[in-house]
């Protein structure tokens, strides 16, 4: 099953002033907070367009086959005119290789990721990590969803024609 991991030979990048500073502008911010959370899911949105840089481009990596280019997307949900609506519904989404794009329904709350519970305060590598371990189980849950085959149960869903039998 594919799973992305934090390429540990790419820790450089979180050294870049980039992450520096977003990384203190995480920890300013008190998680456990309702009234941060859309500050925090902007944060968590930037975190995720810098991995597009050139110097994080390898931080993340397919651990079955670390050649393999993963792209990480996060977008606030947009409206029927494609114009985004920032409603803090933060839609994460992955793409390994030149697979299909994977997303979920969105995340409002940034303790909807799978933080440790004894998360005293975030920072750049801490909702890294929860990011990619997020991902990951949504592209299990899309693996487990496509390879699971019930025929019965899909004929029991197709009408009858009038006049035909099943």
């Amino acid at each position: 099953m594919h799973h992305i991991t934090l390429n540990l030979d790419a820790r450089q990048p979180l050294a870049t002033p980039q992450w520096i500073e977003l990384d203190q502008r995480f920890r300013t911010l008190d998680h456990t907070v309702s009234a941060n959370q859309p500050a925090l899911m902007a944060l968590v949105r930037e975190l995720i367009e810098s991995l597009h840089a050139p110097a994080h481009s390898r931080v993340l990596q397919l651990a079955e086959s670390p050649s393999t280019m993963v792209y990480i997307f996060a977008d606030f949900h947009c409206d029927e005119d494609g114009d985004i609506t920032n409603d803090n519904h933060l839609s994460l989404s992955v793409m390994l290789g030149r697979a299909p794009l994977i997303m979920d329904s969105g995340i409002n709350d940034v303790r909807d990721l799978p933080l440790a519970p004894d998360t005293a305060a975030l920072g750049v590598a801490v909702v890294l990590t929860a990011v990619v371990d997020y991902i990951n189980a949504l592209i299990r849950r899309a693996i487990e969803a496509f390879s699971t085959t019930e025929p019965e149960m899909a004929i029991e869903r197709i009408p009858a024609a009038a006049g035909h039998q099943r």
